[in-house]
């Protein structure tokens, strides 16, 4: 960084030195910027590096609660299959007071919910 007085104002002005690569003849450069384009540059970069940093921490989120959802749905589900075959073993006891007449229960998840939730060994019991 370097200051120059401006000969018209006599205001100093600030040069900032840039050491970096250049693209084009893959060389390194010094590219003078004043205070004013290097402060933009920097602003550019910044809002880029918040944009990308705020875009990870919610993919982020989204799959810890996608995760914590589908555990949530498995023990559901494994819950409700115990009492279903919990109450099948009561109803075998239960007399109707007709001859070879019972009551039976069955229960199953929906098919729909095949593809997002996983295998019960795996994840959420």
């Amino acid at each position: 960084m370097t200051t120059e007085e401006d000969p018209r104002s006599g205001w100093l002005r600030v040069i900032v030195t840039e050491h970096g690569h250049d693209q084009e003849t893959g060389t390194n450069s010094v590219g003078a910027k004043t205070l004013r384009q290097a402060l933009s540059d920097l602003d550019v970069a910044i809002t880029s590096l918040e944009d990308d940093f705020n875009e990870q921490v919610q993919t982020e989120i989204k799959g810890v609660v996608f995760s914590k959802l589908r555990k949530d749905i498995n023990v559901r589900i494994h819950t409700a299959e115990k009492i279903v075959k919990e109450i099948r073993t009561t109803l075998t006891k239960v007399r109707t007071g007709v001859a070879r007449v019972g009551v039976k229960l069955d229960w199953k998840p929906k098919n729909e919910w095949a593809g997002f939730v996983t295998d019960l060994g795996r994840e959420g019991v």
